[in-house]
């Protein structure tokens, strides 16, 4: 494929810009080649060569650095004072990267393994060095005006400086000639269109004019270290017409313009690299911070699973207590405290739950429940935890039916919300305002960025009188990198999270906000007409039965409260706080029991690998785990064993009784 011609008058030939490859290995030549062949000219002598041939550029490797062959440094002192760009290729372990300075002869350094784009941009921006380079030479050589020159000499010098001049507005980076006071001597389109100037503003204005006071600062040291090197890189802020900052990445030089030194730079607005910077410092922060809740997650699971056996045990004497007490006459006082214990364990219960859901260990099963319950314990932890600059004003229909959800889910979206119109107010303290009402949305959308079908629905109303958005920041509210608070109080993905759930319940969040006035978010979640199925079935008597039960926990007050419990239902019950030691009596008559009842986690012997080994002798047996994870959470070897049931810690007696004559009754 042959290069396209170049149209810029800059470069004599008329062709494409030459390029020259110093390779020693053969896979990179060919690598260049398939980059560059197709907008460059490429010089690729196979063998060392006694003249080098024209090029444009320079691409080399270190061995060719140690030999520079064919005169490349003459070749570079040939061409001063126009500029004869090389490129150096540098593996990241090459002794070269521990010089204090770049080689002799060498401008830039790339390292490998090559990237096409960053390849492809550096000879770029070499190459247009180079063409600048040429331009600034020739007002050297033909001076406007010169007093010896003739009519004939003097137009064609002065054609030249327009042709020139015309070149630089075509280039579309922008690009400045000052004097070393500031001084602006020539400006191309590109720089004023940049800052939003019209030409004679700008060429009206001084350097240090638009220097914003870091710049400004440190301008002396910069403009005495370019004066003593010639040629400087650096990046810097500077001032547009409208106030606004503009970051820029400066390569400057220092020219010889008709017989006096000037300052010739070429600027790259690096907005865009800057913003890029940015987010990718906003996803390294949320990186580290779900590190951080990943670990907190796997120390707040671990809690919760032991407390899981303590509170299991609480409960269930509470339990036996309170069926001890039906039979006793007069009890009904003790009674009813005993079922007041029961209810704030069954609380308990609940926040273990949303521990195991914050930590990935439980897995969410949506069914349909009551949100007001919910909601209610949600705002009791709250107002625990919230400042009294805070006050909780609520406002809820106690009509307002099921949702299909998962309770933790529930909890989390309205603990979410407040959380964030906390921080709104967290300076001020203000109002915090939460209703819950059920709402029927007719077609069409509810409000801007809630569209429903129609239906019943229930609203959950989160309003705060703190700070507000502006409607900037409305427009991007639930982008999981957003935050509006400062990165060491930011605490997770927030309303990202928020949004997540609720679309997965098959609902929507409106938002509303105004800078100085507050927030309020309204969830909604479809409503649900069906009964909580479970609950149903499990209502009357707990039924009864006189089965044998083989019952291992390593929790003894787990295993004393099951047995008593199971036999007051007529099973037969053999019970072990040893994984082996059961195993060792189940190997002794395995065809005497019928239910095997075991917890998941114990010492010695797990129960997945107990319920292995006694299923391999009595491949019909029943099993039942116990677990305070989720079902979603056991190996796959437990789906390997086959003819396992889960049942969640901590045990609810009634549960435990229907689900035990439930398995006994599928295998008759």
């Amino acid at each position: 494929m042959k290069p396209k011609k170049s149209l810029d008058p800059a470069n004599p030939v008329g062709k494409a810009p030459r390029i020259l490859l110093l390779l020693a290995d053969p896979e990179t030549r060919a690598l260049l080649r398939q980059w560059l062949a197709r907008d460059y000219h490429l010089e690729v002598p196979e063998q060392a060569v006694p003249e080098l041939p024209a090029f444009d550029l320079a691409i080399l490797d270190s061995p060719h650095l140690e030999r520079p062959e064919g005169g490349l440094g003459e070749r570079k002192r040939f061409e001063q004072p126009v500029f004869l760009p090389v490129l150096l290729i540098a593996s990241p372990g090459d002794p070269i990267l521990r010089r204090p300075h770049l080689p002799e002869g060498v401008d830039e350094i790339i390292l490998a393994p090559l990237n096409k784009f960053e390849l492809r941009l550096r000879v770029a921006n070499l190459l247009h060095t180079r063409r600048l380079s040429r331009v600034s030479e020739g007002y050297r050589e033909h001076p406007p005006g010169g007093a010896a020159a003739g009519a004939g000499e003097l137009a064609r010098a002065n054609e030249e400086q327009v042709l020139k001049a015309e070149l630089l507005d075509l280039v579309t980076e922008p690009i400045y000639v000052s004097d070393f006071e500031g001084n602006f001597i020539l400006v191309n389109e590109a720089a004023c269109r940049s800052r939003g100037y019209r030409r004679e503003e700008l060429m009206g204005l001084n350097l240090h004019q638009l220097f914003t006071p870091e710049l400004a600062r440190g301008w002396l040291q910069r403009l005495k270290e370019l004066q003593d090197k010639g040629e400087l890189f650096f990046e810097s802020r500077s001032f547009c017409k409208d106030g606004s900052i503009l970051p820029l990445e400066i390569h400057a030089r220092v020219i010889d313009l008709q017989g006096r030194k000037v300052i010739l730079s070429v600027a790259r607005d690096i907005s865009e690299r800057e913003r890029s910077a940015e987010i990718q410092a906003k996803m390294a922060a949320k990186l580290r911070q779900v590190a951080k809740l990943e670990a907190l997650g796997t120390f707040a699971g671990g809690i919760a699973h032991e407390f899981n056996n303590v509170l299991g045990a609480m409960i269930g004497y509470l339990e036996l207590a309170c069926m001890t007490l039906d039979t006793v006459p007069g009890a009904g006082k003790i009674s009813s405290k005993l079922e007041a214990s029961l209810r704030a364990g069954d609380r308990a219960r609940d926040l273990v739950k949303q521990i195991l859901a914050f930590s990935r260990q439980n897995e969410l099963k949506p069914r349909p429940l009551e949100i007001l319950p919910i909601v209610k314990e949600s705002l009791k932890m709250l107002r625990a935890s919230l400042p009294a600059t805070i006050e909780i004003r609520q406002n809820l229909n106690s009509q307002c039916g099921l949702v299909l959800a998962d309770p933790v889910q529930v909890s989390q979206i309205l603990m979410n919300l407040s959380s964030n119109a906390f921080e709104a107010m967290r300076e001020t303290g203000g109002v915090l305002q939460i209703s819950l009402e059920p709402v029927r949305l007719e077609s069409g959308p509810a409000e801007p960025g809630v569209e429903l079908k129609s239906g019943p629905y229930l609203r959950l109303t989160v309003k705060d009188s703190g700070r507000g958005m502006d409607q900037r920041t409305l427009e991007h509210i639930f982008d999981p990198l957003l935050t509006t608070r400062p990165l060491r109080e930011d605490t997770g993905l927030g309303l990202s999270a928020v949004h997540g759930i609720v679309q997965s319940m098959g609902g929507a969040i409106g938002v509303s906000s105004e800078p100085g006035k507050g927030s309020a978010f309204r969830v909604y979640l479809p409503s649900h007409q069906s009964p909580p199925a479970a609950e149903a079935l499990m209502t009357g008597p707990i039924p009864r039965g006189t089965e044998h039960i083989l019952l291992v926990d390593d929790e003894a007050a787990i295993v004393q409260i099951g047995k008593e419990f199971l036999q007051g239902l007529g099973y037969r019950v053999t019970a072990f706080t040893s994984g082996p030691e059961a195993l060792e009596e189940f190997q002794a008559q395995p065809q005497a029991f019928d239910l095997l009842i075991t917890d998941l986690t114990m010492p010695l012997m797990t129960g997945l690998d107990l319920a292995e080994a006694a299923l391999k002798l009595r491949p019909d047996l029943l099993v039942l785990l116990t677990t305070g994870y989720s079902e979603a959470n056991i190996s796959a070897k437990a789906q390997e064993i086959g003819n396992l049931q889960c049942l969640l810690k901590p045990l609810v007696l009634r549960h435990l009784g229907w689900t035990v004559r439930w398995q006994l009754d599928r295998k008759a």
